[in-house]
């Protein structure tokens, strides 16, 4: 996918007000039997393949925001079950968040960051990502804004068939300026079954965005072909 489609279908979110939609890209690289990972430089990825959470990039896992309880045997999966199902050709260990495999999931982190990266698989609406700086809630972003991204055009219904590597950097885009958003802590959590991710990145990294006047291009073809499709639907009343 080209970063303009990227750029533009992440400008469209925020023109349908959806909350705190930072900017999205999908990308990451192929990554054999782990399926995709980032590919950005200066990252510390957390790959799950030892079957658990334990990482050398000082994330603590856990069930509760204090980071004291850890999570249960079903969080941390490899291949599918009813429950879960790993992300498209990754065949190492990953993270089951759902109603069945545990909901939410705290990760606590030893820095801050302005960078998270995953791969994830089969999205549903109801996946949800919340980022904290110092427990105040600072940017979140679900399912459908992911497949829009990822998949443009294609429903969020869990298709097992779709994965994708997805860069996330929390922020806010004001007046065609982009003011990213540190956090230090990530809730992930699902409303069913069940939200699979593997290889997650994070980072204090470099940002790079499109100039203002071409977010202001995208925001008036995002427009135009909102104002034509209401006018379609007005016209079949």
């Amino acid at each position: 996918m080209s970063k303009i489609l990227q750029l533009s279908a992440a400008t469209l979110l925020l023109m349908h007000g959806m909350a705190n939609a930072g900017l999205i890209q999908a990308g990451g690289t192929a990554a054999g039997s782990n399926g995709r990972m980032t590919s950005r430089e200066g990252a510390c990825t957390v790959d799950f393949n030892a079957g658990s959470t334990a990482n050398g990039c000082m994330a603590t896992y856990s069930t509760d925001a204090a980071g004291l309880f850890s999570l249960g045997a079903n969080s941390v999966a490899f291949g599918s079950a009813p429950t879960h199902a790993a992300p498209v050709a990754d065949t190492s260990g990953y993270l089951a968040v759902g109603t069945s495999d545990g909901t939410p999931v705290y990760v606590n982190l030893s820095m801050p960051a302005n960078y998270f990266g995953f791969y994830a698989g089969s999205l549903d609406s109801y996946n949800l990502v919340e980022f904290f700086m110092d427990g105040v809630l600072v940017d979140s972003f679900d399912g459908a804004q992911i497949n829009a991204v990822a998949f443009p055009g294609h429903p969020t219904t869990g298709n097992q068939a779709e994965a994708q590597y997805v860069d996330y950097f929390p922020g806010v885009f004001s007046e065609g300026h982009f003011a990213p958003a540190l956090f230090n802590r990530i809730r992930i959590s699902s409303a069913g079954n069940s939200f699979e991710t593997d290889n997650h990145a994070f980072g204090l990294l470099a940002i790079s965005v499109p100039e203002p006047g071409s977010l202001s291009l995208f925001g008036l073809g995002a427009l135009c072909i909102f104002s034509l499709l209401r006018r379609r639907n007005l016209n079949r009343i």
